[in-house]
């Protein structure tokens, strides 16, 4: 691709993302901080993620278990955030098992909607090789970002946890879906993106 090309393309990205408060009875979700690349504090090695900053609150009576936070797209497709912070050293992966339970052809769709597509068509693991071979910089952001990860984890009545999720960055994201178990039952709230320009 050629740098006139390219420069098209990364003219046609800056997009904003914002998303307003949501709860149910059992939780109440905020989304502190979206950060994109190039900005302060942004941590991923690829550009190709958002890195938001949640608080989840419990404002139920019972413990509830966050499970899960994802990106919804406007065509329904949910799509995974990072996993680990390993993931974030290349473009997000739609291959394999993210494949089979997207849709093959959702999968590719997804991929092609990346914010900044020229970088998600480099070999993610020859990357990732490059990224973790000996590069002390990115050791040490690495461990702000495994020790700043939203994580499922166990949340009492009137008390908040605070921390990163990073999802793809791709165009027609609507909402952000959080998982969680509360009596037993799995149950989900939607945390709505506001000022979409999809």
């Amino acid at each position: 691709m050629n740098s006139a090309s390219s420069s098209a393309i990364d003219a046609k990205a800056p997009e904003t993302f914002a998303y307003a408060p949501a709860s149910d009875r059992s939780i109440r979700v905020s989304v502190d901080q979206v950060l994109m690349q190039g900005q302060r504090g942004y941590l991923p090695k690829d550009r190709n993620w958002l890195q938001l900053q949640l608080t989840v609150t419990n404002v139920g009576r019972q413990t509830i278990q966050l499970s899960d936070v994802r990106a919804r797209l406007n065509n329904g497709v949910v799509i995974a955030a990072a996993g680990t912070g390993h993931e974030l050293a290349a473009a997000p992966s739609f291959g394999g098992t993210a494949a089979k339970s997207l849709g093959i052809g959702v999968a590719g769709q997804v991929a092609g909607s990346l914010i900044f597509p020229p970088l998600a068509l480099v070999a993610g693991g020859i990357g990732l090789a490059n990224m973790l071979g000996g590069h002390e910089s990115w050791r040490k952001r690495l461990q702000r970002i495994e020790g700043s990860l939203l994580r499922a984890q166990a949340i009492a009545p009137g008390t908040s946890v605070t921390g990163n999720v990073y999802v793809p960055a791709v165009r027609g994201q609507t909402a952000l879906i959080v998982f969680y178990v509360a009596g037993g039952r799995s149950q989900s709230l939607v945390v709505a993106r506001t000022g979409a320009t999809l």
